[in-house]
């Protein structure tokens, strides 16, 4: 199954950004990576690692098809590349974030491990380790390996934002906002941001503030499933909004049928307006 994170892949040389939560509507507040990133190979890159111009090629390949969402096409494409050049520490660590999001989180941190041990500079490796860290809610160890990726590539907006979020959870809200808005002034488009600071205002309380980032993040990624989710359980357990949880509920349905939980909140929201047929349909 895959979880719900939300991977978007930039540019691996550049130190992608890839695609985990928590809050006062408990909602399913999983941590999205960023969708863009401003890190260069310069950035994120030990001195000593030299890929050809074919390995190069075959990165960018993988990296469309992960933006795309076509995970294992990207999967096939990085184990070749690895094939021809063991020692590529980008295949290893873009591997990582794919395996990441269809949920094989022992297989990407092996392969984060691997893309570290080649090349201790590589940043997108230590993002998406912290990314594995923050999901089994290590977040003091994730916190550290986001500020080491933040000091090889000082403009990893994902960085921040993934370091924002673990700050959120461990009670240092005011890190967290100076985070979130350096995230946000690096990648203003990005949608992960939004997300990821509207779970910070559900921890704080802050609901409205957190509707509007979730919002935000929808206006610039429309099916972005997990902000359509924490709306509907916003307004269904906070708003009391019983309608509306539905309505967003149902989008969260249509895009991933076997989201479980959008399932049984839409139910809850039904019988809650006694359509008691509909609640158990």
């Amino acid at each position: 199954m895959k979880y719900p994170i939300y991977l978007f892949f930039a540019s691996l040389m550049g130190v992608a950004a890839c695609n985990s939560t928590g809050n006062s509507a408990n909602n399913d507040n999983t941590p999205a990576p960023s969708a863009t990133s401003t890190a260069t190979t310069k950035d994120s890159v030990a001195p000593k690692e030299i890929i050809t111009a074919n390995e190069a090629a075959l990165l960018e390949q993988a990296t469309k098809f992960c933006r795309k969402g076509k995970f294992e096409a990207g999967i096939e494409i990085f184990d070749s590349i690895l094939r021809l050049n063991p020692n590529n520490s980008f295949a290893y660590s873009g591997r990582a974030g794919a395996w990441f999001t269809l949920g094989k989180l022992d297989k990407a941190k092996e392969d984060c491990e691997h893309a570290l041990k080649l090349n201790s500079r590589n940043a997108f490796a230590l993002y998406n380790r912290g990314q594995i860290l923050s999901y089994y809610h290590n977040y003091d160890q994730a916190i550290a390996d986001y500020t080491l990726a933040i000091v090889i590539n000082p403009k990893y907006a994902a960085a921040y934002s993934g370091r924002a979020v673990c700050e959120g959870y461990t009670g240092k809200i005011p890190l967290a906002k100076v985070d979130f808005k350096k995230a946000l002034e690096l990648a203003p488009f990005d949608p992960s941001s939004y997300y990821n600071r509207g779970v910070l205002y559900g921890i704080m309380g802050e609901s409205d503030s957190e509707m509007l980032d979730y919002r935000m993040a929808l206006k610039l990624y429309p099916k972005y499933e997990a902000a359509l989710n924490n709306m509907g359980i916003v307004k269904l357990k906070v708003r009391k909004d019983y309608q509306g949880a539905i309505t967003d509920l149902s989008s969260v349905i249509k895009i991933n049928p076997k989201n479980a939980k959008a399932w049984c909140n839409r139910g809850k929201a039904k019988k809650e307006l006694k359509d008691y047929k509909g609640a158990i349909a």
